[in-house]
């Protein structure tokens, strides 16, 4: 093995999960896991004997949350790299305030585990960073959201959002490109997971992606959102105006 291998652990109780992880870090010929582990104590254990460079630790599992694995961990005395995993965004802010290094959605994008191993090398070559691997380089807000479908989940690239739209207890996500997505989840519950920096409400219906706002009509209450050649128009309710009004 070489010396300039990046040590890891996987700790996820989901097995399909931890597949997937192996699927991916065995792309990377710069890794070298040390071990897939689905119960927190097995892998808090084989922190402790191999000392990793870095752990991929799911957040929500039976008996120990990733937090609480992490903690253990540190307290053996191992400080290694934390990246948490986990199929839930709202976890994100904890895990800076959890000394994380980076944040992961599921299911793992291959593009956003090469950013991270790119920061990891460039964070490795700051001796400023070197004394403790929590860096404020963490990857938010994220670039995708996890929702569930009727038949499973669907993934939603933020940047590629324009607006959602209320369907009783459904909400319909309008993409660029003319895609749509039907999630099974009130649109109040896909507001909680989208950044209020990038996303208002508009009406008891409609949230909209402020990049892609391009003209407010006063008078209409009406606003008009644009991508390429593509144009739609949204009505503003009285309750909300006051979200556009300020922006």
């Amino acid at each position: 093995m070489s010396e300039h291998k990046i040590r890891a652990l996987v700790i996820d109780d989901e097995q399909d999960a931890l597949t997937r992880m192996k699927y991916i870090l065995d792309k990377f010929p710069e890794m070298y896991v040390h071990g897939y582990f689905s119960d927190p104590n097995d892998g808090i254990n084989a922190a402790t004997e191999t000392h990793p460079d870095m752990i991929f630790v799911d957040v929500e599992m039976p008996g120990k949350t990733g937090f609480e694995v992490v903690r253990e961990i540190r307290q053996d005395g191992s400080d290694p790299y934390v990246v948490f995993v986990t199929a839930y965004n709202q976890y994100a802010v904890k895990a800076i305030k959890a000394g994380a290094f980076d944040f992961l959605l599921k299911p793992v994008d291959m593009d956003e585990l090469k950013e991270m191993l790119a920061r990891y090398y460039q964070n490795r070559q700051q001796p400023s960073k070197t004394t403790h691997p929590a860096s404020p380089d963490i990857h938010l807000p994220p670039k995708r959201i996890r929702l569930n479908s009727r038949s499973g989940f669907l993934v939603a690239e933020l940047d590629k959002i324009l607006y959602c739209e209320a369907d009783g207890a459904y909400t319909k996500i309008f993409l660029t490109g003319g895609k749509m997505l039907h999630a099974s989840t009130y649109l109040a519950d896909v507001e909680k997971l989208l950044p209020p920096s990038d996303f208002i409400r508009i009406s008891r219906f409609h949230l909209i992606n402020l990049n892609f706002l391009s003209e407010f009509d006063r008078k209409n209450k009406q606003l008009t959102l644009s991508h390429a050649e593509n144009t739609q128009k949204l009505t503003v309710s009285r309750m909300y105006f006051d979200n556009i009004k300020n922006i």
